[in-house]
């Protein structure tokens, strides 16, 4: 029994364009999303508490994922809070609200 919901795996999957995965793979697929996130974190804890401090920050998940040899996460230094919004016809898978942006804006 995964604390990642098999539904978040099938959505996941369906979002990146997998649409005939197989419901028997699915228990195995949260145990393994479990894992390494728990592998990650169980690092980024070790990064803050080098660093002396009791808050993690995204700078410490960012060194953990470069030492597993994983691209850091970008987008996510802002002080802002973040507003989430429920998933269509899904009671407990949450995503964050983003305003769009023109490209031409950025690089300008």
């Amino acid at each position: 029994m995964s604390t990642v919901p098999e539904e978040a795996i099938e959505v996941i999957s369906q979002s990146i364009g997998i649409s005939n995965l197989s419901p028997d793979v699915l228990p195995a697929l949260a145990a393994d999303v479990e894992y390494r996130i728990r592998e990650i974190m169980q690092e980024a804890i070790k990064c803050m508490r080098h660093s002396k401090r009791t808050t993690l920050s995204t700078d410490d998940v960012d060194s953990a994922l470069t030492l597993r040899n994983v691209e850091p996460i970008y987008g996510f230094a802002s002080g802002d809070p973040l507003r989430f919004r429920r998933a269509a016809g899904h009671k407990d898978l949450f995503y964050i609200e983003e305003k769009d942006i023109e490209f031409k804006d950025v690089i300008e």
